[in-house]
């Protein structure tokens, strides 16, 4: 060992009481010391790999968010782009939020439409239609019950692009089982699985516990709302590069603290 390593390994450790099993601890204690020295000192390339596993943790970032929000649409878009950028270094969890609760339907109005036409403009990639169906959803329950039974299959992030485009592009109602099970189909789903799990009550309960988690914990007021790192919240679809930047400046933070 080096006379380094021999300095280290010589720092006291307090034994409270000189019994063979205090000493035993010691002993215990004094060879882990020694161990240590000997793999900092000798073994860099180990130690920086365990460095290198603790640095590429993902960062995990999470998205209260609404089938029938236009700036849901666009933050996913986006969103779903630089997952897909940043691979294993971002997971995103995606938690429901009830923009119209079955008890409280708003309908197609001026509203709606003129955020429908802020979306696009913001976001010209994508494509938003006035709506023109027969009848507009009066909850979004039926949508985000069948993405959580896509996830089960590994299927959300591409039934969760294709279910809003069906709806902002196509003037498909998503409360209609049908159509859901259409889009479920559409992104390679097994339809047996996809049924059996859409009547899964824990499901429901699911949905109802991520959104009044985001009321009453996480005070979610509009959506979409990301939450990245410990304690950034933010609100309302932003660009490519302010979550690119938001997501460096977390990652960066995350190295400067290992």
């Amino acid at each position: 060992m080096s006379g380094a390593a021999v300095e280290i390994a010589r720092m006291p450790i307090p034994i409270m009481n000189r019994v063979a099993r205090g000493m035993s601890r010691g002993l215990f204690l004094l060879r882990t010391r020694a161990t240590i020295a000997k793999r900092l000192l000798l073994c860099p390339v180990e130690t920086n790999c365990i460095l290198r596993r603790r640095l590429t943790l993902p960062m995990v970032v999470r998205v209260f968010s609404d089938y029938l929000c236009p700036w849901c649409y666009v933050a996913a878009a986006r969103l779903h782009r630089l997952q897909e950028e940043y691979k294993e270094r971002l997971t995103i969890q995606w938690h429901s939020f009830l923009l119209f609760r079955e008890d409280a339907h708003k309908g197609w109005n001026g509203y709606v439409a003129a955020h429908w036409q802020k979306a696009q403009e913001a976001e010209p990639t994508l494509t938003f239609t006035p709506w023109r169906g027969a009848a507009y959803p009066t909850t979004t329950m039926p949508a985000h019950i069948a993405g959580k039974a896509m996830a089960r299959q590994g299927l959300f992030d591409a039934f969760h692009l294709e279910a809003m485009r069906t709806f902002f592009s196509l003037s498909q109602n998503l409360e209609d089982p049908l159509v859901l099970r259409q889009i479920a189909e559409s992104v390679g789903a097994d339809l047996d699985c996809f049924d059996q799990d859409s009547a899964d009550p824990e499901l429901k309960t699911l949905v109802w516990r991520e959104f009044m988690t985001g009321v009453e914990r996480d005070r979610v007021t509009a959506i979409p709302t990301l939450f990245a790192g410990e304690r950034r919240v933010l609100e309302g679809a932003l660009s490519l590069d302010r979550y690119r930047q938001l997501f460096d400046t977390v990652l960066a933070e995350a190295e400067r603290s290992v």
